[in-house]
């Protein structure tokens, strides 16, 4: 997946049902808001460095036969 901003990233509905509930599940309550500012500040400055965010989700598929 690629984005433009990390604002766009961290709005974008698979990312707010797949990931979002998981990375804030490490994040004490108090600290939400902080962190997720200071992430989207941190993917932004990326994505203008580098002209877009790059989001790629690894897999592997075994195709298995008993022998």
């Amino acid at each position: 997946m690629r984005f433009a901003t990390g604002t766009a990233l961290l709005r974008h509905h698979a990312i707010r049902l797949a990931f979002l509930p998981g990375w804030m599940s490490i994040v004490p309550v108090d600290d939400a808001a902080a962190f997720l500012a200071a992430l989207e500040t941190k993917l932004n400055g990326i994505a203008a460095e580098r002209g877009e965010i790059a989001l790629t989700i690894p897999f592997a598929c075994f195709d298995c036969h008993r022998v």
